[in-house]
């Protein structure tokens, strides 16, 4: 929302038994809670395809962000598992969040080759390309004061004249 919250909506619309709407919701200003140009290169870097690293994060034909995490358990013996494992999610006009783990440790542990992205990002996956595949692809908004500028890959620094194209 390009960095403007509002307030969770369950119910939009209620209608009587004839169709009349009795009641309808309508979309507030909402509050501003991160600068817009921030919110941005959020996006920006969440939804940058060319450095993810599991095809599990991209929805095809859509643009998304998408972020993973994994946290850990150490059992008596000092060894990690993995214990949450999730996905979060979202295009301009659906967000979406996957938790996969087990919360109940007596049972034993999931697999040490179990992880974000491996596990709740396919689920994710599954379900954002079900429910958006009659959904046209959106960018992420770009608001005003956003800047693109060439950065060059051997110095990390504002390319130059002289900085050759492929660089």
């Amino acid at each position: 929302n390009t960095g403007v919250k509002h307030d969770p909506v369950t119910i939009t619309r209620v209608e009587n038994a004839d169709g009349q709407v009795l009641e309808k919701w309508e979309l507030d200003a909402g509050k501003e809670v991160i600068d817009p140009q921030v919110a941005f290169l959020i996006n920006s870097i969440l939804s940058d395809t060319t450095v993810r690293l599991h095809e599990n994060l991209t929805i095809p034909g859509q643009v998304n962000a998408a972020k993973t995490g994994t946290s850990n358990v150490k059992d008596a013996k000092n060894n990690y598992y993995p214990h949450d494992l999730w996905t979060m999610g979202y295009t301009t006009s659906l967000v979406t969040g996957v938790w996969a783990g087990n919360n109940k440790e007596e049972e034993g542990y999931i697999s040490v080759y179990a992880d974000g992205i491996n596990v709740a990002a396919s689920i994710w996956k599954k379900f954002m390309v079900e429910a958006l595949k009659d959904t046209p692809s959106e960018p992420f908004p770009k608001p005003p004061g956003i800047q693109e500028r060439a950065i060059s890959k051997v110095s990390g620094k504002l390319a130059g004249p002289a900085t050759p194209a492929n660089q």
